[in-house]
């Protein structure tokens, strides 16, 4: 009885550590699995970060090359607008320029129109003073013509009368 119950204990015994040895296999197989599987989720996590990661860097490059495209075409913008500054600058320049010019023309015509004028005027008076003093001359001539034909007439007069009183002989020239 002892004997079996020796035997029955290691029989338990052997069991148990049968058991024992079954257990940490499995514990062994769980931690081994148990470790696989944290290895492939850990290979699935770092191709997920890496998926993420890069599509946020392609994110990412894409808001660059549309801010790079946006920064182009803002400096494009201002060069166009300053372009256009030099253009319109150049433009009332040269406007100016020509008013300026054209101001100049119109002055100097309007001097020349103005000394012609004055030339005419002069060349006008100098005329009126010639026919007037023509005039003068003429009306001088006319009276002086006017006074010898009064003095003939009344030394006519005065000769008819006196032929008629006979007193003198007329003679005619």
């Amino acid at each position: 009885m002892e004997e079996k119950k020796r035997e029955e204990y290691y029989t338990s015994q052997e069991k148990a550590e049968e058991r024992r040895k079954k257990l940490e296999q499995i514990e062994q197989n769980e931690a081994e699995a148990k470790r696989q599987q944290d290895i492939i989720n850990e290979q699935k996590r770092l191709a997920v970060k890496e998926k993420f990661d890069k599509m946020l860097e392609d994110k990412k490059q894409f808001y660059l090359d549309k801010m790079g495209e946006k920064e182009e075409k803002v400096v494009k913008c201002q060069g166009k607008r300053l372009e256009d500054l030099k253009e319109r600058h150049n433009l009332d320049v040269l406007n100016r320029f020509k008013k300026g010019e054209m101001v100049r023309r119109i002055l100097k015509k309007q001097d020349y129109e103005r000394e012609m004028l004055m030339n005419k005027l002069s060349k006008s008076y100098a005329k009126t003073e010639e026919i007037k003093q023509e005039k003068a001359s003429l009306l001088e001539t006319r009276s002086r013509i006017r006074a010898e034909i009064m003095r003939n007439k009344k030394d006519l007069l005065d000769k008819i009368h006196k032929v008629k009183i006979g007193k003198v002989i007329f003679v005619f020239f």
